[in-house]
């Protein structure tokens, strides 16, 4: 008898430490149970931040930067890192980055980064942003992002006229974002499909906007709710942070494309600067927004304008 209890105890000890060993395995798969309940971390640099024009360094320049993670589901978490460059001279020099992407770890790196040199508890992820071509790595310490190095070519205003800009940022960040091991789900708002037409240049388009609950969450009493837009314009001539982008959705249902005055230099080469409202707006009735202009250049080598071509659009629900 004494015998089969030693057994049983044997038996029941190797399941422990199997069942151990498997939640182990998990944690080290899954690399993270928790989710980011709010804030960002948050990161600043002051005098020569690496900016360069015609190999020349700029200096007595600000970089702030942002790390927030938005909105997270069983897929991940989708993460917005800004930066802002300014100086605070009378010709001020001033330009906005913003790069969104996936992440499925605290660490707040992309998921398709990959990871490079480093070993122990500090490493580095390289990923290249697939709007602007920027290669950024994500230096991670002891399972927290410690740092960002960013590397590319935007264009600003220098000196009264648009000069390339060299860019090989690094900014450290304060650790703030606080993480919470669930929250519960909310019930999504139901998906709305808007039909909208309008003009590009005086030419008529017709097609949809569709709005997607994609995380809607409880946490400390308040309900986050986040929403993809989607414009789909047969023939339209828009770029895509326009057509498509993330929003809060509030309570009411108001939501708005943030990019509403971005300029940026894409991967291909193309200068682009818009002023454009993309919103539905609740705060007195119901009002759907869509309209603005885009402009288009092709630069030289010495950012000099070989061509511009400017896009006037207006769109309405019918």
């Amino acid at each position: 008898m004494r015998g089969k209890q030693l057994v049983c105890l044997a038996t029941v000890v190797i399941i422990i430490v199997a069942t151990f060993a498997g939640l182990s395995w998990y944690r080290d798969e899954v690399r993270s149970q928790t989710f980011p309940e709010d804030g960002a971390l948050d990161g600043s640099v002051y005098g020569n931040v690496g900016v360069f024009v015609e190999g020349v360094s700029l200096t007595a320049l600000t970089l702030k930067s942002k790390v927030t993670p938005i909105y997270s589901t069983d897929e991940g978490t989708y993460c917005e890192l800004t930066m802002n460059v300014y100086s605070n001279n009378t010709d001020s020099i001033q330009f906005y980055l913003r790069y969104s992407y996936m992440t499925d770890s605290k660490e707040l790196v992309p998921v398709d980064a990959i990871r490079g040199s480093g070993g122990g508890s500090q490493w580095e992820y390289l990923y290249t942003d697939p709007l602007t071509g920027h290669e950024l790595t994500f230096f991670v310490n002891d399972g927290s992002l410690e740092s960002v190095r960013d590397k590319g070519r935007t264009v600003i205003e220098y000196d009264g006229s648009l000069e390339f800009a060299e860019l090989d940022m690094s900014v450290g960040y304060h650790q703030n974002v606080r993480y919470v091991n669930s929250v519960m789900n909310m019930d999504p708002t139901p998906t709305t499909v808007y039909r909208i037409s309008g003009y590009e240049n005086g030419t008529p388009r017709q097609g949809t906007v569709t709005v997607t609950s994609v995380s809607s969450n409880l946490a400390n009493y308040n309900i986050t709710e986040y929403v993809r837009v989607e414009a789909d314009i047969p023939g339209t001539l828009l770029p895509e942070f326009i057509t498509n982008f993330y929003s809060r959705l509030s309570e009411s249902g108001s939501f708005y494309n943030q990019n509403g005055n971005l300029s940026i230099l894409l991967a291909d080469g193309t200068y682009v600067e818009s002023d454009f409202v993309f919103k539905v707006d609740t705060t007195q009735g119901w009002e759907f927004l869509m309209n603005g202009t885009v402009t288009y250049y092709t630069l030289d080598d010495q950012c000099d304008v070989v061509t511009e071509e400017t896009l006037e659009f207006y769109y309405e629900v019918m």
